[in-house]
C-alpha cells in the first residue's frame, strides 16, 4: 500500500491501522511527483491519498485524475472529511474513502477492506 501526502501525525496512525488490520507493507510518498515515480516503479494494491498533500498543498484529486490515466491504474481512495471531495474522487474513479475523524473506527477498516476487494 502507498500513503500519499499525509502529515507526520496522520501518516503513522494510518500506517498502524493498515498494519494492524491487513497484511500490509506501507510505503509513503509526500509529493505529487514522488507518487507518480512510486507508481511507475512498483505495483500497489491500494493508494490512500490525502485531499491536500501536506508537504506541498498539491491536490489529491488532481493526483487521482493523473494516475487514473495510466494503463491498469491501482485502486485509490481519498482521505477527506468533506463529502464533496469524496464525491469528486469517486467520479474520478477512486473507491469510496474515509475522513480523518473516522480513522480509528470499524467502518474505516471495512471501507479499506472493500477497496482491496475491488
Amino acid at each position: 500500500m502507498l500513503l500519499v501526502g499525509h502529515c507526520s501525525a496522520d501518516g503513522p496512525q494510518i500506517t498502524k491501522l493498515l498494519e494492524a488490520n491487513f497484511d500490509a507493507k506501507v510505503d509513503h510518498a509526500r509529493t505529487f511527483d514522488a507518487t507518480i515515480s512510486a507508481v511507475s516503479t512498483k505495483s500497489y494494491d491500494l493508494i490512500i491519498i490525502n485531499r491536500l498533500l501536506d508537504e506541498t498543498g498539491e491536490s489529491g484529486l488532481d493526483l487521482i485524475a493523473t494516475i487514473k490515466k495510466k494503463d491498469k491504474p491501482p485502486t485509490m481512495m481519498l482521505v477527506s472529511n468533506y463529502p464533496d471531495a469524496q464525491e469528486e474522487a469517486i467520479k474520478l474513479g477512486a473507491s469510496p474513502g474515509f475522513g480523518k475523524r473516522n480513522l480509528n473506527t470499524r467502518s474505516t477498516v471495512d471501507i479499506i477492506r472493500g477497496a482491496l476487494a475491488s
